[in-house]
């Protein structure tokens, strides 16, 4: 018999990316693009999250742009998903 009040706090849905150059990219880890960093452990050159999308079979446009990147560099994306407990695979 449980006896109480107990409380089920689970975070709304979301999606996290960073942005980095090509050029010495090494594929990052969840738990490195949750801490806006880089695969090399380097903050990244752009770092947000969003809402996640309810649906996976619909166009997702994120809802800020990237700033701060320079003309001219090929850059590269990676984004995670979490519930706050879980996490998705890197997506690039």
């Amino acid at each position: 018999m449980l006896t109480g009040v107990y409380q089920l706090n689970l975070a709304e849905p979301r999606l996290y990316a960073i942005v980095a150059p090509a050029t010495g990219w090494a594929d990052p880890t969840p738990a490195q693009i949750l801490a806006g960093l880089d695969g090399n452990g380097a903050p990244a050159v752009w770092y947000g999250n969003a809402d996640a999308p309810n649906s996976t079979t619909v166009d997702f446009d994120w809802p800020v742009p990237a700033d701060g990147l320079t003309p001219g560099v090929t850059y590269r994306v990676a984004i995670v998903w979490s519930d706050g407990v879980n996490l998705s695979n890197v997506g690039l």
